[in-house]
Formats: structure tokens, sequence, C-alpha cells
């Protein structure tokens, strides 16, 4: 994939997905942040608001400021340019990988930024489950929904993706 396709593929996919996680995020701060919440199927989508201070699942959430700053906003910035640099750099990666990786650069960006204009809090509100019994997501938002999506891409092309045929042509002798 050439390069102006691929730069514009990220800012479509990177503008859409700030678009939808920034503004349900704020949506969400003033219909859920009463308390209340809704759920639907048979509790198996809940809406309700939350400040996750942490990272997945709250992890890291106890690390006192400034050292939670930095591990929670610094280095996985570091972590984005990087793999930002390698997303512009690689010339052979296929269109399907880099649309998954860029829908995880996606979501690191608006969680990251989330973190930096919230004094390191992201605003969570949707969860998952099977009926009342199993939920089996945190509370989440779509910037996580986005990168989710992006690792379930990069699972699938390793498990499926064709790998070369090494065997020589039919009559090649050997080349």
């Amino acid at each position: 994939m050439k390069l102006i396709p691929r730069l514009m593929l990220l800012i479509g996919i990177l503008a859409s997905g700030t678009v939808l996680d920034q503004g349900t995020k704020m949506l969400a701060k003033q219909k859920l942040s009463g308390g209340q919440s809704y759920s639907y199927f048979f509790d198996s989508f809940r809406l309700q608001y939350s400040e996750n201070r942490g990272a997945f699942l709250s992890m890291f959430d106890n690390i006192p400021d400034p050292m939670g700053s930095i591990v929670l906003a610094f280095v996985p910035s570091v972590i984005l340019i990087l793999l930002l640099i390698y997303m512009i750099a690689s010339k052979k990666m296929t269109s399907v990988y880099f649309i998954a990786l860029a829908l995880i650069f996606t979501c690191g960006v608006n969680n990251v930024f989330g973190r930096i204009v919230n004094h390191r809090m992201v605003i969570d509100f949707m969860s998952f489950s099977v009926g009342p019994f199993f939920r089996f997501t945190g509370i989440l938002n779509f910037a996580d929904i986005y990168g989710t999506a992006g690792v379930i891409i990069l699972f699938l092309t390793a498990v499926f993706e064709r790998k070369p045929d090494n065997t020589s042509k039919a009559g090649g002798g050997g080349h």
C-alpha cells in the first residue's frame, strides 16, 4: 500500500474514531454521570457512567501522580509515536494489517487524549454480558472497541493468512 493512500486511510479512521469516541464520551458524561444506568436486551448491553483512572480493567489506578501520569499517558504516547512511524515507514504492509494497526492507534490516541485532558481519567460507559449472569467486559468506550477490533483483525489475519508457497514451479527443476 502506497504512502498517500495509507495516510488518507489513517486520517479517515482516526477522524471517525475520534468523533465517535469523544462525542459519545461527552454524551455519557451529560446523560449518565448522575448515577443512572440503562439496560437493554435482558441486560446483555448496559450503559452506565464510569471514570477510569487506570488502564485496562483499572490496572495501575492506585499509582500516585506524577508516576501514574507517566505510566498511563507518557509511556503510551511514546509507543503510539513508534507505532505511527512503523505504519508510515513500512513498505510491505497489507491494507488489512494497516487497518488493524490504525484501529489500535486510534484507540490509543483517544484514550491518551482523555487522560491528558481529564487529568488521567478516561470516561467509560458500555458493558456487555451474556444475560444478567455473565458480564464479560469491564466498562468501556468506543475507542476500546476500535482497539479490540484491531486486535481481532490482527489475530484473524495471523490465523488465516496464506503462507507463500516455496515449492518450485512444475517442470522448473529447482531454479
